[in-house]
C-alpha cells in the first residue's frame, strides 16, 4: 500500500501542468520512483520470512575400526524463520557453509534390509543450529533420518613391486638381485576396496649408464585414489648393487646323469663354457666350481646339454656345443 501510494502521488505530481520543461519530468520521476523502491524494499526485507534452504553437509569421527566408504544424504533442508535481509543474502550472496556430521558418541543404526547405516536428525538437531548463523531460528530440519554406509577396517599384507628402469655402461652387471626395503606393506581399508589389490607399484625412475651400486628411497604409487586407503610405507629404499665383470672361459668335461646299462660314448666329450664375472670375485673362480652334462634318455640321439652347478655370483651367457651325440660300445 505504501509503495502504491508514493506511486499515484508522483504520477498526480507530475500530471499538473507546472512551469517544468518536459525534459525535466522524465529524471525526477525515475528518481523519485526509485527512492520509493527502496523505502518499500527496506520496510518489506526487515520483516520475517520462512524460508527453506538447502545445506550441504559431511561426516566426521566414525566408529573406532571402522570407516565411512559412501554419504547417500550429502545435504539438509533446513526450514528458518528470520529477517528478509538475513534470507536473501544466505540465499543469493553468501556461500553456505558445510555442515558436519560429528559421529563421534552418536547412535548409529544398522539397516536391517539394506546395506548401510543411519542417524536420525532429531538426535543431531543441536550440532546442527550450533553452525548456522540462525540458531534459534530452524524450524525443521529435513530428512529426518540420513544414511550412509560404514565398514569394518580390515588389513593386509601386499608385494611392492619396483618400477624401475636403468642402463649400464660397458662391461657393468647387476651383481645379484635389486633389493627393495621393505619388501611388503600392510595395506588398510574397507574390505570393498583392499580385496582384490595383492600389490604396488613404486614410483617410476630411471637410471642411465650406472657403473656403480645405487641405493635410493623411492615413493609408493597408492593402488588407487581413495583417501579411505592407508599404507603403512608411503616410501621404500630400493638397492640396486653394480660391478664390473670380465668374461672368462673354461673347458669342462660333460658329465652323464642317469647311465645307461651299456658304455656309450659322447661326441664331444667336453663343454666350452663361457661366463661373465665381477673382477672382484675372479681370482677366488675356480674351474671345477661348474659341471655340465646331459640327463641320459635312450630315445633321443642328441641331448642337451645342461649346467649342474655353478657359483651364484657368475653368469653363463654361452654353451659350445649345446648338444650331443652318443654312441653305444660293444
Amino acid at each position: 500500500m505504501i509503495l502504491k501510494r508514493e506511486i499515484l502521488n508522483i504520477i498526480k505530481h507530475f500530471s499538473e501542468k507546472k512551469a517544468i520543461t518536459n525534459k525535466s519530468k522524465v529524471p525526477i520521476f525515475l528518481i523519485c520512483l526509485s527512492i520509493s523502491l527502496f523505502i518499500w524494499l527496506m520496510i518489506k526485507m526487515s520483516q520475517d520470512y520462512t524460508k527453506e534452504i538447502i545445506f550441504p553437509i559431511s561426516y566426521s569421527n566414525p566408529p573406532q575400526e571402522q570407516i565411512l566408504t559412501k554419504s547417500l544424504d550429502t545435504v539438509v533442508l533446513l526450514k528458518l524463520n528470520s529477517r528478509g535481509f538475513d534470507l536473501m543474502n544466505l540465499t543469493f550472496f553468501k556461500r553456505k557453509k558445510t555442515i558436519n556430521i560429528n559421529l563421534a558418541g552418536k547412535r548409529i543404526n544398522k539397516n536391517r534390509y539394506s546395506l548401510g547405516n543411519y542417524i536420525l536428525t532429531e538426535n543431531i538437531k543441536y550440532q546442527i543450529r550450533q553452525q548456522i548463523d540462525f540458531t534459534d531460528k530452524v524450524i525443521e530440519i529435513l530428512p529426518d533420518t540420513l544414511h550412509f554406509i560404514l565398514e569394518d577396517i580390515s588389513t593386509k599384507e601386499i608385494k611392492v613391486i619396483s618400477n624401475i628402469e636403468y642402463s649400464l655402461k660397458t662391461q657393468h652387471q647387476v651383481y645379484g638381485d635389486i633389493h627393495i626395503y621393505p619388501e611388503s606393506v600392510i595395506i588398510s581399508g574397507p574390505p570393498s576396496l583392499i580385496d582384490t589389490i595383492t600389490s604396488v607399484k613404486t614410483s617410476k625412475i630411471n637410471f642411465n649408464e650406472l657403473d656403480k651400486s645405487v641405493k635410493t628411497k623411492v615413493h609408493i604409487s597408492p593402488p588407487i585414489s581413495n583417501n579411505n586407503l592407508n599404507l603403512s610405507h608411503d616410501s621404500v629404499e630400493i638397492s640396486i648393487p653394480i660391478e664390473k665383470f670380465t668374461e672368462g672361459v673354461v673347458n669342462v668335461p660333460i658329465e652323464i646323469k642317469g647311465p645307461p646299462e651299456r658304455p656309450i660314448k659322447l661326441f664331444p666329450e667336453n663343454a666350452k663354457i663361457t661366463y661373465l664375472i665381477a673382477l672382484k670375485d675372479f681370482t677366488s673362480f675356480k674351474t671345477e666350481m661348474i659341471s655340465a652334462g646331459i640327463q641320459f634318455d635312450s630315445t633321443k640321439k642328441w641331448q642337451n646339454i645342461k649346467i649342474f652347478q655353478q657359483p651364484s655370483y657368475i653368469k653363463i651367457t654361452n654353451i659350445h656345443p649345446q648338444s650331443v651325440e652318443h654312441l653305444f660300445l660293444k
